[in-house]
């Protein structure tokens, strides 16, 4: 029987942490955004043809990392494959590994707003470890570096009454933390053979209802 609580593993117990430190120092910067100047000026006295500098770029912006800098910029949000939208086991374990790309894309660049549109409020942990985690350190200005998780799917089951199962494995990298202000908030070293479960609901695609860790991980 697995357990929510998450003692000692880092899914939980830092990144909250981390978030809630990270929350209580931000200091709020009171900089105000500067607003785009405005010309109120006289129109030219001769029509100027557009300058060829000013045609927009059709090149997408490059993906930059989190990085000791800041959280990552451009990172594209990870696309859900076809077979991930299927009521099957197979589809229910490309949804898993679908998710858990959308944690690491969530860690990089704190926004949550992809991984909430297929978790389930109910689900808890995917609250607290990840998704509040996030919006948490976005509003400190706070961000992590590190901290990919590595999965492993063992089993998926899908149900003819729409709910599906599937258990992991997974390997969390080493983690860095910073404060708004760029210094050092903590480090976390990487964490090896955490098992747990996800439990799913299918209605028009899979949403988390439940996350779940063995308390022995």
């Amino acid at each position: 029987m697995l357990s929510r609580s998450i003692a000692r593993s880092r899914l939980l117990a830092v990144p909250l942490a981390v978030a809630l430190l990270a929350a209580g120092c931000a200091g709020g910067g009171d900089a105000e955004p500067g607003a785009p100047e405005t010309s109120s000026g006289a129109a030219p006295t001769s029509s100027a043809a557009p300058s060829s500098s000013a045609a927009p770029s059709s090149a997408s912006p490059t993906p930059v990392p989190a990085s000791s800098t800041g959280p990552a910029e451009n990172w594209p949000v990870p696309e859900m494959p076809a077979e991930a939208k299927e009521q099957t086991a197979e589809g229910l374990k490309a949804f898993v590994e679908y998710y858990f790309d959308l944690i690491n894309y969530t860690g990089q660049t704190q926004d949550s707003a992809p991984l909430k549109a297929v978790t389930s409020r109910s689900c808890e942990l995917c609250a607290t470890a990840f998704i509040d985690v996030a919006d948490l350190n976005k509003e400190a200005g706070a961000w992590i570096v590190g901290g990919e998780h590595d999965v492993t799917v063992f089993t998926s089951h899908s149900e003819e009454a729409g709910t599906g199962i599937a258990t992991f494995g997974v390997v969390v990298a080493p983690m860095t933390i910073y404060n708004s202000d760029g210094t050092l908030n903590g480090e976390a070293e990487e964490e090896e053979d955490i098992l747990g479960a996800i439990s799913t609901e299918f209605d028009d695609g899979w949403t988390v209802v439940g996350f779940d860790v063995s308390e022995d991980s």
